[in-house]
């Protein structure tokens, strides 16, 4: 996908490979949508229910290594708010699951509650807590030792949602 009004929203915290990672959420939050658009007067329809769990395991695939690449590095740098940011990641990854499961057995309809929760947790989240690690790092020479070690955080198909765009797109088109 190409920049989102999702990702305009965001602040650079500062650390390439991490805001590589929200746009890539970003993107994956705003395709979730366009399944929901596609089929909208019909959200229980099993084309949008397995566009949404094709979308979602992608978003948790993202979140889980993100957060992951995230952590590692708060404890690198011993950032004196990595135990309160964690936790916040734990919340996240908990109601996440949780919605996802009631929408892939038994409602589709929270589809769009789904997606306003990820909407506005994401802008939030980068916004407030991301940033802070920004303003840690003003002056040290932490963000180029991540630039050196970028591979280490990539997260395997995140540099775009284009093919997992067009797939999704497809069926749900048929």
């Amino acid at each position: 996908m190409t920049y989102n009004m999702l990702y305009k929203r965001f602040q650079s915290i500062g650390i390439p490979i991490f805001d590589r990672h929200h746009q890539g959420l970003a993107d994956a939050i705003l395709l979730m949508a366009e399944c929901m658009t596609i089929h909208s007067h019909d959200s229980n329809d099993e084309r949008v229910v397995k566009s949404f769990s094709i979308v979602s395991d992608h978003i948790r695939s993202i979140m889980f290594s993100h957060f992951s690449a995230e952590e590692e590095f708060m404890v690198f740098v011993n950032y004196p708010g990595y135990i309160s940011h964690k936790k916040r990641h734990e919340k996240f990854i908990h109601e996440f699951m949780r919605m996802r499961n009631i929408i892939r057995n038994e409602d589709s309809s929270y589809i769009y509650d789904m997606f306003v929760f990820l909407f506005n947790w994401l802008i939030n989240h980068v916004n407030s807590e991301d940033i802070q690690l920004r303003e840690f790092f003003k002056g040290q020479e932490v963000v180029n030792f991540v630039i050196a070690n970028e591979n280490r955080w990539v997260i395997p198909g995140n540099k775009s949602c284009v093919g997992l765009t067009h797939r999704v797109l497809n069926m749900l088109r048929r």
